[in-house]
């Protein structure tokens, strides 16, 4: 009994400090807020070697994806996010410290890689709420834990420059004092144990064999779809967030000039942080609000707000409308993704088998590095002939086929 009760108080601290632990190593915060101006200013890095770690790390972390799923196997799902969160350390310190390019590709690499093991948290936790008979409660916690990194990012944002001026390297020691801190919350992470002998499959009544048949090649294509349309979804915004404000950087310069552009784009970048913390606090209602209609919606958002900063760019008006539109659709790309990713990871969860998780989420993982290489490899050669007004109706039509993808997902999922 006394174990029995040890095992529940442990789980739910992880379930009460995972919007903590998980919100403050989404990232290495301050870093990413100065990342090209650290490397460039401290490092004396040119843009060539900047694209380079950008590129290459990723490329590499792809590679190793046999390796890194054999790691989380022999690891564990608490392990493996421990362990993660820890490479997130080491890379912040191989990058604050490091003299040569060569030494921190490698800091990159591990950063890479750390994501990866840190996604089995997310097994974790649905694993605990399903043992507590909470599993509804998963979109919940996962959503205070966007907000935490959201509201931390956002204020990150705000001080980062200033802290800069003092020092280039004030920010990353911030950085590193994060990651530790966020290691040492790492050991509050508890699994609970499997039950020997699952009553639930041993006693479960045979089905017939074209039935079970169908329903996993059902299982299997949503599964498949979930992944594609997760890797699709998030490099649109990743990718799309960074072309669409150069896009916006070039409008504001033609119309107001450098001085007045580096302030406006300054403000439209604050816009949509807020915009992403107030999507995050008000998730559960979107979500009771839209229900398996979720991914369409935010598809359609998204679609939304790449037509909106184009018609910025060409609406017959005066600059103040224009500006105004290309705010209201920088503000609707960012704050998607946090949503639709924990959408898709409670469908794998939801329609997966245990075994089958923590290859899943790492292959989930990949699949959007791979993304990310294909997209702005596509993007850089597509640049070399068309204009970027062109690349932003590129992602409009991305944006649709993602819509498609979701409706398939939400029909198969019904049925």
């Amino acid at each position: 009994m006394t174990k029995l009760i040890s095992q529940e108080e442990r789980i739910n601290l992880s379930n009460k400090l995972y919007p903590l632990y998980d919100g403050l190593s989404k990232d290495l915060l301050f870093y990413i807020a100065i990342d090209t101006l650290f490397l460039t200013v401290a490092k004396g890095f040119t843009a060539v070697q900047i694209s380079l770690l950008g590129f290459v790390p990723t490329l590499v972390c792809v590679l190793l994806k046999p390796v890194l799923l054999k790691a989380v196997k022999k690891l564990g799902n608490v392990q493996s996010s421990r362990v993660g969160t820890f490479m997130l350390l080491s890379s912040a310190v191989l990058i604050t410290f490091g003299t040569t390019f060569f030494t921190i590709s490698i800091g990159r690499v591990i950063y890479e890689s750390a994501f990866v093991l840190k996604s089995m948290e997310s097994i974790t936790l649905k694993k605990n709420l399903e043992h507590k008979e909470k599993s509804n409660q998963y979109m919940k916690i996962r959503g205070a834990s966007n907000t935490v990194y959201a509201s931390a990012t956002f204020i990150i944002a705000i001080v980062a420059g200033p802290m800069f001026n003092v020092s280039p390297y004030l920010p990353m020691w911030l950085c590193i004092l994060f990651c530790m801190i966020t290691f040492g919350l790492s050991f509050t992470f508890y699994e609970v144990k499997d039950k020997e002998g699952n009553l639930e499959t041993k006693n479960k009544p045979q089905e017939c064999k074209e039935k079970k048949e169908s329903k996993n090649n059902k299982l299997s294509k949503i599964l498949l779809l979930a992944l594609i349309s997760n890797a699709l979804f998030i490099n649109i915004v990743f990718v799309g967030q960074q072309d669409s404000k150069l896009f916006i950087q070039y409008q504001l310069t033609d119309w107001y000039g450098i001085t007045t552009t580096a302030t406006l784009l300054t403000l439209i970048v604050a816009s949509s942080r807020l915009s992403r913390i107030v999507l995050n606090m008000l998730f559960n209602r979107f979500y009771q609000r839209f229900s398996n209609q979720v991914p369409i919606v935010l598809s359609g958002m998204l679609v939304a707000g790449f037509l909106a900063i184009i018609l910025g760019a060409v609406l017959p008006a005066s600059n103040i409308i224009k500006v105004l539109f290309m705010t209201l659709g920088f503000d609707l790309i960012i704050p998607m993704r946090d949503t639709f990713i924990i959408y898709i990871e409670d469908v794998v969860l939801s329609h997966s088998k245990k075994e089958e998780q923590q290859e899943l989420f790492t292959n989930m993982e990949v699949l959007v590095k791979v993304g990310k290489v294909a997209m702005n490899l596509a993007i850089s050669l597509l640049l070399l002939k068309v204009d970027l007004y062109y690349i932003m109706w590129m992602f409009v039509l991305a944006g649709v086929v993602e819509i498609l993808l979701s409706r398939k997902i939400v029909k198969l999922a019904k049925v």
